[in-house]
């Protein structure tokens, strides 16, 4: 069977993909429209059934031949042996009969189409009823005068939309772009030799030469605009331009109603398309008539941008209607996808920013070209239901009906942000810290872990002596982060190094990649959610435990010490009071360093933590060194200590207390301006941000 050369090319693409590959990557390497290749693919999938093989579609995703490689080597050499077809399909026949129409102002002999597509008249009128059934569309009408030939009726706006329709479909978005800039001429060398014959005689009107004098003339108007024009909107002039232009020199009389060009007289767009006009009149040597002034003005009032000259964000803030157009979009939007979009500013901007040029393109009756939306409506169904519903609110307001090429674009709004909150939603497992050297230690673990690993979630900082299975998986930990060995642990779990070294997170990737897909689920099922009782009484606790943290605060100034062991004595000193709390405190803290000192030795800073008998309370301070010491860290290398916290705990403390602490040590981890504070502001200083701290955990346990 004889096949097409573009269905050839398309096999031949399909069979050098392993992977699924879309429908706007194919049309993207042929220089055609999608539209073109969702036509073809029933010829590939015809093919490619008549000689055994599938072609597999998958929504969302795209299409690939589901084939093994000795398959796809045997497709090729069958392709070769394939006579390509010469002749036109009746679609290509009739774009470019429609295309020589349009452009011609002139009637049109039967006989010069049979010869150019070698088909008897027979042939040539089915294809003409085709062409009239489409035009009706523009409200054109085709006009077959017996004996003379055929011709075009209609209004110039009409027969202008008709024409930059098909030049899209046959040439694409991205071949537009292609032609555009510096990359024309590029883009004309590297475009294979077409027969003269063949070539759609909808491309004659753009050429090199007169993209470039086109864009130097528009890159003028962009100052005046206030914005950058986006790139569908700069190509789109670009054509607009280009196809006035040849209109006006075929001596086609261009008209627009005089109410509509008078009142588009008095809007900022007119005078700078006035101005537009006359440069390309001197150019060109044309005369622009004033009704193609009004035209460009449309198209500018149309127009999307990139704000470069204004603050953008500003303006929009002022623009109330469309502020709560949008919002009231993004809450339909909420209820439909089950995403929460009320807070989304870049959405929210991105909406505002759309909405005014394209209630302007609507209410002109503009024409909207969405090349994507064929494959919107295939691939993100829902979504683009979801859009739809949004936009009611636009045409209840604004008295407008929302043509589909629009709502195409809303769903592509809506689809970046939903897209990102379903990354957000990723596999997330529960783990739990386990290390030997205590609190702070662990919060610095927790930090590093929290920083690499966005699919982790850091449920609890657990002991290893105290460590008991079954309340791991009441808890609905997945599994335990150790910085030792476990002796006898039959829940899972992986050792690294307290500072998270680039090894350790290899096998901490490795280790998550192998751990299945049932222990996650088992592990999820047993995992109780709290009851609305034990969530409030656990907020209260969190709150009185703060409150204390804030009531104790306090900064030491000038602590003379040599060492560690005279620093904790001196510590202890000024926290309690008699001989007997401080030597147990003394000897509380000790006991706690020789599992390890936690240091921040990047900034200078120690942390004294542990949980003591002798306070009822929490309670947390700042102490800054007379003279700095040299201790030993955690791998025996030496560092300078010039100033550091001390955060004391009961020994029967609450979780939620302990979780408290332990966010002020990843504040210390992370926030510079907090560790910086402890070193060298104000105890002022010190305090706010220890409040902002506590007061954003508070917040996060409220959720």
């Amino acid at each position: 069977m004889n096949i097409s050369s573009r269905t050839k090319q398309i096999i031949q693409i399909l069979c050098q993909q392993n992977e699924y590959i879309t429908i706007e990557t194919i049309s993207n390497q042929l220089e055609v429209s999608s539209r073109t290749i969702l036509r073809e693919l029933t010829a590939v999938e015809t093919w490619l059934a008549a000689k055994g093989y599938a072609l597999e579609t998958k929504k969302g995703t795209g299409i690939r031949l589901n084939e093994g490689q000795k398959a796809r080597e045997n497709i090729i050499a069958l392709l070769q042996n394939e006579k390509v077809e010469k002749s036109f399909t009746p679609e290509e026949r009739q774009a470019m009969m429609l295309s020589e129409l349009l452009m011609n102002n002139e009637i049109t002999k039967i006989y010069y189409f049979t010869r150019m597509f070698h088909v008897t008249e027979g042939t040539l009128s089915h294809d003409l009823d085709k062409i009239e059934e489409r035009l009706r569309k523009y409200h054109l009408r085709l006009i077959r005068k017996p004996g003379l030939g055929i011709f075009i009726e209609g209004r110039e706006k009409d027969i202008r939309r008709a024409v930059t329709d098909i030049f899209y479909e046959n040439a694409g978005q991205n071949q537009v772009l292609n032609l555009i800039g510096k990359r024309a001429d590029k883009a004309a060398a590297e475009r294979p030799a077409i027969n003269p014959v063949t070539q759609n005689p909808i491309y004659d009107f753009i050429n090199p030469d007169i993209v470039e004098k086109l864009e130097v003339l528009i890159k003028k108007i962009e100052k005046p605009l206030g914005y950058q024009l986006a790139d569908d909107a700069y190509s789109a002039l670009i054509v607009h331009l280009a196809i006035a232009l040849q209109r006006i020199r075929n001596n086609e009389k261009i008209v627009m109603d005089d109410a509509i060009l008078q009142q588009l007289r008095s809007t900022k767009e007119f005078a700078i398309a006035k101005e537009l006009a006359r440069t390309i009149g001197g150019v060109f040597n044309v005369e622009i008539p004033s009704a193609e002034i009004g035209y460009i003005t449309m198209h500018l009032k149309g127009s999307k941008g990139r704000n470069i000259f204004n603050n953008s964000e500003s303006s929009i803030t002022e623009d109330f209607k469309l502020v709560r157009l949008a919002k009231k979009m993004m809450h339909i939007a909420e209820m439909e996808t089950g995403c929460y979009l009320e807070e989304n500013d870049k959405l929210l901007l991105g909406l505002v920013q759309h909405l005014g040029p394209a209630i302007n393109r609507i209410k002109l009756n503009l024409d909207i070209r969405n090349p994507l939306l064929e494959e919107i409506k295939d691939f993100y169904p829902k979504l683009f239901e979801t859009a739809r519903k949004c936009v009611r609110v636009i045409e209840d307001q604004e008295a407008i009906k929302v043509p589909e090429s629009e709502i195409g674009y809303i769903a592509m709004h809506l689809g970046a942000v939903v897209e990102q909150k379903k990354k957000e939603r990723q596999i997330k497992y529960r783990v739990a810290i386990a290390c030997t050297s205590g609190i702070g230690a662990s919060r610095l673990l927790s930090s590093r872990i929290e920083k690499e690993f966005s699919n982790l979630e850091i449920v609890d900082l657990i002991s290893i002596i105290n460590l008991y299975e079954e309340n791991l998986t009441e808890a609905g930990i997945d599994f335990i982060i150790a910085t030792t060995h476990i002796p006898d642990c039959q829940f899972p779990y992986i050792m690294v190094n307290p500072l998270l070294h680039q090894e350790d997170q290899k096998n901490l990737e490795t280790f998550i990649r192998n751990f299945s897909a049932g222990q996650k689920e088992q592990g999820s099922s047993k995992q109780s959610g709290l009851h609305l009782k034990e969530k409030f009484e656990m907020l209260s606790i969190c709150n009185q435990r703060i409150l204390q943290v804030l009531d104790h605060f306090k900064l030491l100034e000038a602590v003379d010490a040599a060492d560690v062991d005279s620093l904790i004595e001196e510590i202890s000193n000024r926290f309690v009071e008699g001989s007997e709390k401080r030597n147990k405190l003394y000897e509380d803290l000790k006991n706690r360093e020789k599992q390890g000192s936690t240091l921040l030795k990047q900034k200078e800073i120690m942390l004294l933590h542990c949980r003591t008998t002798v306070v009822k309370e929490l309670y947390f301070a700042a102490f800054r060194l007379a003279n700095p010491i040299y201790i030993s860290g955690i791998e025996g290398e030496v560092q300078k200590i010039q100033a550091g916290t001390v955060m004391l705990a009961p020994y029967d403390a609450e979780k939620v207390a302990l979780e408290v602490l332990s966010e002020i040590t990843k504040g210390l981890i992370e926030n510079d301006r907090f560790s910086a504070a402890i070193i060298e502001g104000s105890k002022e200083e010190i305090f706010n941000d220890l409040s902002l701290i506590l007061g954003r955990f508070y917040q996060q346990k409220m959720m």
